[in-house]
């Protein structure tokens, strides 16, 4: 085992609480700061957004505890920059799926909001989940383990009713809830 380095360097290095409070700042704080400015209103009504995101959170936070009681990965494709470039590639384009999905259903990316979480915090959390459970598989207790998988069905499952009550499109929602806020949609 080598020391750990590069991409997840910042897991071992931050303690738990600063990193879950950044990670939880990043995904709601920043959400509610965008639509209480140009919406006029800080919400979020979307399950998957606040519970599943919180889930996909404790994953990251699982896989730091493990990266910490290592000290280390092993060398090889878990530290391959290669393994690494493959799974930033499919977050960035997990975000330009999920931009354009937005784009086709509310017009010009939609709200601020739903443009930085498609755009940063969805790619964010597929780049984490795609090099970190690999290190939650191979080194995680069954505990951990079997956590991980109730937070990823979890959030699949908050996914999945949101669709179906179309929460997704949060405005439109509340729209028809009788609530209309200023709209930053093009």
């Amino acid at each position: 085992m080598e020391a750990l380095h590069g991409s997840h360097y910042w897991m071992v290095y931050f303690p738990d609480w600063f990193l879950a409070v950044a990670m939880i700042y990043l995904g709601y704080g920043v959400l509610f700061l965008c639509r209480d400015s140009f919406e006029g209103l800080h919400y979020n009504v979307s399950y998957a957004s606040v519970l599943g995101d919180t889930g996909l959170i404790g994953v990251v936070m699982i896989a730091a505890g493990i990266l910490k009681r290592q000290g280390a990965v092993p060398a090889g494709w878990l530290r391959d920059v290669d393994f690494h470039y493959v799974c930033a590639a499919i977050a960035i384009i997990v975000g330009i799926v999920l931009l354009a999905k937005v784009l086709y259903e509310q017009g010009w990316f939609g709200e601020y909001a739903d443009r930085y979480h498609n755009g940063f915090i969805a790619p964010m959390l597929t780049y984490l989940l795609l090099t970190l459970l690999p290190v939650i598989y191979l080194y995680g207790t069954s505990f951990e383990k079997w956590a991980t998988g109730f937070f990823l069905v979890l959030c699949f499952v908050l996914v999945l009713i949101d669709i179906k009550t179309k929460r997704m499109d949060q405005q439109g929602w509340l729209q028809v809830r009788g609530i209309s806020l200023r709209s930053s949609r093009r």
